[in-house]
């Protein structure tokens, strides 16, 4: 049984929503380890290295949305930071 959060953990990209002031984090984030990025990077998108891309043909992209300070009891993937 996992208990390390997912901001805690190394697979955690963290998102960023866009103010009047700038970017700023998020409270969620994609699971590296469990999501599909874009084939082709979208502008401005920072993506982690080694991570699982959709096929060239393939447009859409299949991410695993998680909070940062949630646990998902159930992750095998889990790696702390």
């Amino acid at each position: 049984m996992n208990k390390i959060k997912c901001g805690d953990c190394v697979h955690y990209h963290e998102q960023e929503k866009f103010t009047p002031v700038g970017p700023r984090p998020a409270w969620y984030g994609w699971c590296a380890k469990k999501s599909i990025y874009p084939h082709h990077t979208p502008d401005g998108m920072m993506i982690p290295e080694g991570v699982t891309r959709a096929s060239e043909s393939d447009t859409m992209s299949k991410p695993v949305i998680v909070e940062a300070s949630k646990t998902v009891s159930a992750c095998t993937d889990a790696v702390k930071k």
